[in-house]
């Protein structure tokens, strides 16, 4: 690994681990494993129950045709639905977990959904 391309955690403990160009290795130098980002609707999958998942979509109008997390994300990918609504959302149907909701947020960051932008609906 190219020291100056690695985002290290622990940086100056042998515990920590680098990543360079999506895969992590030790500090050691051990195992090298690729980084998998999740995609929209998986990081849904893995932080909301499916009744949450059912919470949110039914907070929205069914008019904007949305019933399942694949409807939710494109909707949210194609800038047809506020993300940040929908984290919004996704607040109250985990009763104010706001470490879930953190972590949701972060995996939605890395799958690309800008979760701070607001849409302009003018």
């Amino acid at each position: 690994m190219n020291p100056e391309n690695q985002i290290c955690t622990h940086p100056n403990n042998n515990d920590g681990a680098c990543s360079e160009k999506g895969f992590v290795t030790s500090a050691a130098g051990n195992k090298t494993v690729p980084v998998v980002k999740l995609t929209c609707e998986e990081c849904f999958k893995k932080f909301l129950t499916p009744n949450q998942i059912s919470q949110v979509i039914g907070s929205f109008s069914p008019a904007i045709g949305v019933s399942t997390v694949e409807d939710l994300c494109e909707k949210i990918l194609n800038g047809l639905l506020d993300p940040k609504s929908v984290v919004d959302q996704a607040f109250v149907a985990l009763r104010g977990d706001l470490t879930t909701v953190n972590k949701l947020v972060t995996c939605l960051q890395e799958a690309g959904i800008d979760v701070h932008k607001v849409i302009s609906t003018s």
